[in-house]
């Protein structure tokens, strides 16, 4: 039986989270994972924009994956903000 669920991606400053959440507030699945902070000089920091996006998909298969049950019915995000 598929339960109704929610991918949701925390793309943070220095790493991606992705959850996936049961109808009743359950975590069915889980994955973090790190990306490389580039420091081209003092007080500054970058990323490379297609590893973000490579570790996001990566974690967000390996949520799904933990929650087989899970029936994706929406998808939150969030992002550095900064």
């Amino acid at each position: 039986m598929s339960v109704p669920s929610v991918l949701a991606i925390d793309q943070g400053t220095t790493g991606t989270t992705c959850l996936v959440i049961g109808e009743n507030g359950a975590v069915l699945g889980r994955s973090y994972s790190e990306f490389t902070q580039h420091f081209p000089q003092p007080g500054w920091v970058e990323h490379d924009a297609m590893e973000i996006w490579e570790v996001t998909r990566r974690v967000a298969r390996e949520a799904l994956d933990a929650a087989s049950e899970a029936e994706v019915i929406a998808i939150g995000i969030t992002n550095q903000r900064e």
